[in-house]
């Protein structure tokens, strides 16, 4: 028997490959829990992702913003992560689209964020004009700004492509832990 149990999302393998499907699926529940209904069974979770949604969405995280629905598809035309928003902001209502790409420690190729954005505006933003869509485009890197493998995985080009580059350490530095294992175990412990 087992007298140790690990607080890690990872494995004994040698390369941690699959850690961006892991982080596609934890970010796109996180998204998913930050409608109002997840705060009457567990509140401190749904805090949680409201306020990690809001600084995806760069929205002030105050009482008057509400998440109506939050519907997300994982390798959505090869990118990571795409979410469409429906918000009460103040009493209006919002609809904003969002990409999402995720990097364990693996660098972006050349064009890898242009191509994605492309995609993602045609589809949105000349296709789909029903909704008005306000669009956001994410990096979330575990690499830290100053390692200096985050110059040379070119996470910092992101901002050229139009992306806001976030840290995996700048999303979670206001979380606590919650009802949730999943969300411990992802966003606090890993």
């Amino acid at each position: 028997m087992c007298d140790y149990i690990p607080r890690l999302m990872s494995d004994e393998s040698e390369k941690d490959g699959h850690a961006e499907c892991v982080m596609n699926y934890v970010i796109s529940w996180s998204l998913r829990c930050a409608i109002k209904e997840v705060s009457v069974t567990k509140p401190i979770l749904y805090r949680n992702c409201k306020g990690l949604l809001c600084k995806l969405l760069n929205i002030s995280n105050t009482n008057n913003v509400i998440f109506l629905s939050v519907k997300t598809w994982k390798q959505w035309k090869n990118t990571d992560l795409v979410a469409e928003i429906t918000v009460n902001n103040n009493g209006t209502l919002e609809n904003h689209a969002l990409l999402i790409e995720d990097k364990y420690y693996f660098k972006l190729k050349e064009h890898q964020l242009s191509t994605y954005k492309k995609l993602f505006e045609e589809h949105y933003l000349m296709s789909d004009k029903t909704f008005n869509w306000i669009p956001h485009y994410a990096l979330i890197t575990c690499i830290e700004r100053d390692d200096p493998n985050f110059i040379k995985a070119r996470h910092n080009t992101a901002t050229d492509e139009g992306f806001e580059i976030f840290t995996y350490s700048e999303l979670n530095c206001e979380f606590e832990e919650c009802e949730s294992d999943i969300f411990n175990e992802f966003w606090l412990y890993w």
